[in-house]
Parts: C-alpha cells; sequence; structure tokens
C-alpha cells in the first residue's frame, strides 16, 4: 500500500476483537469502527431483495383488484398482515392469498439468511483472510457467521453514525456562517 500524506496518522494498533466460542471455534477479527466501501460494495451486490419487492407489488396489485381498495391501502394490508397485524381484512386476505403471503415471507427469510451469510463472508475476506472461498464459509458453525455478520452489523451502524454527525456539524456550520452574514 502507498504512504499517503496523513496529517493525522491512523491509530497504530488495531483493536483485534475474538468471535465464536469453544464450540464453534474462535477466530481474531480487526475492528476498523467502519465498513470501508470496498465492504459496503460486496454486500450491496450480492444483497438484492428485488424478488421479494416483485412479489409484493405483484400481490398488491391483485388485493388491490379483488378487494376494490387503492394500492397505498393494499400495501399496508399484505405488509400489516405479513407482520402479524390483524383485522377483519387480513383474515380474510389470509385465505385468499395463501400461497402468495406464504411465498413472500419465505423469500424474505431466503434473503434475510443470505444477507447474514454475505456479511459474515465479506469481514472473512476482507479482515481475516483475502482467500477464503464462500463454500469454505458455508462450512463454519453458525455461531461464527453470527458473529461475524453482527460485527459487521456494528461496523456499519458506527459508520452511518460518523456520516450524520458530519452532516450535523456541515448544517451547523452553514447554518453559523449565514447567521454572521
Amino acid at each position: 500500500m502507498s504512504k499517503l500524506p496523513f496529517v493525522v496518522e491512523p491509530r497504530l494498533k488495531p483493536i483485534i476483537e475474538t468471535i465464536g466460542s469453544e464450540e464453534s471455534g474462535q477466530i481474531e477479527v480487526e475492528r476498523r469502527g467502519y465498513i470501508s466501501a470496498g465492504e459496503k460494495a460486496f454486500t450491496s451486490n450480492g444483497n438484492s431483495t428485488d424478488r421479494t419487492s416483485e412479489m409484493v407489488l405483484s400481490t398488491v396489485r391483485r388485493v388491490s383488484t379483488k378487494y376494490k381498495i387503492d394500492s397505498k391501502e393494499a400495501y399496508e394490508l399484505v405488509t400489516g398482515t405479513i407482520t402479524g397485524e390483524v383485522s377483519e381484512l387480513s383474515e380474510k386476505l389470509q385465505k385468499d392469498f395463501t400461497t402468495e403471503l406464504g411465498e413472500i415471507m419465505m423469500s424474505a427469510i431466503a434473503s434475510n439468511e443470505r444477507a447474514r451469510f454475505l456479511k459474515a463472508f465479506c469481514i472473512l475476506l476482507y479482515r481475516v483472510d483475502g482467500s477464503i472461498t464462500a463454500e469454505e464459509a458455508m462450512t463454519l458453525h453458525p455461531d461464527l457467521l453470527d458473529g461475524l455478520a453482527a460485527l459487521y452489523d456494528e461496523e456499519e451502524a458506527r459508520s452511518v453514525e460518523r456520516l450524520r454527525s458530519a452532516v450535523e456539524k456541515e448544517v451547523e456550520n452553514e447554518v453559523e456562517d449565514a447567521a454572521k452574514k
């Protein structure tokens, strides 16, 4: 890596996090406090919920037509029914669209599992061993994958917090500059 002209050097010692247990095995992973652009791009490219969204929209159109309600109301009914909201119409929806609702829920669950795996694989690939394959990662203990995915989520949350903080500071500076003028 080339030498960058830092005004302030990054901390020299990375924070090392131990992930796993005696049962699952333990590995050490560098905690950076952020998700790099490469890591974010890696998980964004493989984490698509387009299929689930298409299924929801298709069901919403059919519900809207069948129950003669507008699309917004149909969308709220479908998503509410999926998340467990109970109403007279949601019970009817469950009976009339059992297959579609089941397929949407299964697609969402599968998408969440893919996202969890991609996050864990991303941390392994970018921070532990750049030569690890997806097949090798799939053989890891589920607790280890959960720990790696949780680390990704924590790092991502910190990245968002920093971005939010930077935007808030920028807005404060603009307000102060405008007040001075």
